[in-house]
């Protein structure tokens, strides 16, 4: 069995990503393969959250196993556990098809993904199926071109009198 995921952005609605992923894969495992498909730094503080139909935090799994005790990843704890312990089969066996990937803890930013389809009779490794759009920048979120606004990309033309000391805003 294979399970495909959805992956988007909310910082570019153009972004997004199907994986199709083997439901023994860690989120680990993941987390290195979408690092390795963005081109992001591995090493970083990252985690994932089983998450709620309305996209509500439950329990978080860290890169860094923070080895804080006995109830890693138990569900309504504030305890997190590690992504090397989590499957993706753990994840749909507490009900839960939606995922949270946080890549940037400094500034909570987020990838957002949904179990969309699963496909009882393939089998293989990971394997991106669609790639479309830009991955925002993992360090700098104003780096990327599409954080800007239409209404920013519009105003910037009337940016005429920036710096013109002879104009004054109250007149």
């Amino acid at each position: 069995m294979l399970l495909q995921f959805r992956m988007l952005s909310d910082e570019d609605d153009n972004f997004l990503r199907d994986y199709l992923l083997p439901p023994e894969m860690t989120l680990a495992d993941l987390h290195v393969f979408i690092s390795d498909d963005l081109k992001y730094e591995k090493e970083n503080m990252t985690s994932f959250f089983t998450s709620d139909r309305e996209w509500n935090r439950l329990s978080e799994y860290t890169y860094l196993d923070l080895g804080l005790g006995e109830d890693e990843g138990v569900e309504g704890t504030s305890v997190p556990g590690a992504m090397s312990d989590m499957t993706l089969a753990d994840v749909i066996r507490q009900n839960h098809n939606r995922l949270i990937y946080q890549f940037d803890a400094v500034g909570d930013r987020a990838f957002y993904l949904e179990l969309v389809d699963a496909r009882r009779d393939e089998e293989g490794g990971p394997q991106l199926l669609l790639a479309n759009g830009e991955a925002p920048d993992q360090f700098d979120p104003s780096a990327s071109p599409v954080n800007r606004s239409i209404f920013d990309e519009i105003m910037s033309d009337f940016d005429d009198f920036d710096g013109n000391e002879s104009y004054a805003d109250d007149e």
